[in-house]
C-alpha cells in the first residue's frame, strides 16, 4: 500500500481488481503480521489491527501512470515481546486513514516517480504539532536480471514521511524508529547478477528524525540464490 511505504507485509482477507488502462481496485481483512514498534518511543513491542480495509483507482496513458488510493487501519491492540495482550491501543494511529496519490514516468531502462501521503492522525502525545504528510521520490535504473550475468540496477529515494504515513515500511532501514514523530533521509541501492541465478544486492539507508535529532544508517546487503 502507498507504493509500499505505508503498509509491505502480508493480509488475510479479500482483493479484487478490475480494468486495464483504467483500473479499480479494493480490498477488506485483517493484517496477518504485527508491527513492530519497538525500537521507536513507543512504549509496546509490536501492534496488530484487528482491520483495514481501502481502495484505489489507477490511469495509464503511454509511460505515465497515475494511482489514488486510500486506506484505512482500525483497532489496534498493544503486545509485549511474550505476545501478551497488554490493551487496546488508544493512541493516535489506532483509527488510521490515509490518502495518497501517485505518478511514474517510465523511460525505458530509467523510470522517476513520486507519492504523497497524508493521515488523518491527532499526532502523539510526544509530538503534538508532527507532521502527517509524507513524500516520497524514487529514481530508478537498469536492474539485474537472474538469467542475464553482468546485468545491474540502481535505485536512489528521498523519504519526507510524517507520523502516519507508515505503518509496516518496506524498506530495510529503520523507518519504524520514528513512528511518533516521523523522519526524513534518503536511500541508494545497488543490485548485479554474479552468475546465473545469483543476484547480489547492496542497500544504504541514510534517516533522521523529523522532530527530533535521533538518526538511523543502516547497511543492508543480500545474496539471493535461485533454483
Amino acid at each position: 500500500l502507498g507504493d509500499a511505504n505505508l503498509y509491505d507485509t502480508r493480509m488475510d482477507g479479500v482483493k479484487i481488481e478490475y480494468g486495464k488502462k483504467l483500473k479499480f481496485g479494493a480490498y477488506y481483512g485483517k493484517p496477518a503480521d504485527g508491527i513492530d514498534v519497538s525500537s521507536g518511543l513507543l512504549s509496546p513491542d509490536w501492534v496488530s489491527y484487528d482491520k483495514f480495509y481501502g481502495a484505489n483507482i489507477g490511469y495509464e496513458v503511454g509511460k505515465l501512470s497515475l494511482n489514488a488510493a486510500y486506506d484505512k487501519f482500525k483497532d489496534a491492540t498493544i503486545y509485549d515481546a511474550k505476545n501478551a495482550k497488554l490493551a487496546d491501543f488508544s493512541g493516535a494511529l489506532d483509527d488510521n486513514g490515509v490518502w495518497s496519490v501517485q505518478a511514474k514516468y517510465d523511460f525505458g531502462n530509467a523510470s522517476l516517480g513520486a507519492i504523497f501521503l497524508k493521515s488523518d492522525v491527532d499526532g502523539f502525545a510526544v509530538n503534538p504539532n508532527a507532521s502527517t504528510k509524507g513524500v516520497v521520490v524514487t529514481a530508478t535504473y537498469g536492474g539485474a536480471a537472474a538469467d542475464k550475468v553482468g546485468s545491474w540496477g540502481l535505485t536512489g529515494k528521498y523519504y519526507n514521511q510524517g507520523v502516519g504515513t507508515f505503518i509496516a515500511h518496506t524498506m530495510d532501514g529503520d523507518a519504524m524508529a520514528f513512528l511518533d514523530e516521523g523522519f526524513k533521509g534518503w536511500s541508494i541501492a545497488g543490485d548485479v547478477t554474479l552468475a546465473k541465478n545469483m543476484v547480489a544486492t547492496v542497500e544504504y539507508f541514510d534517516l533522521k528524525g523529523k522532530e527530533t535529532d535521533i538518526k538511523a544508517k543502516t547497511l543492508w546487503s543480500q545474496l539471493a540464490v535461485t533454483f
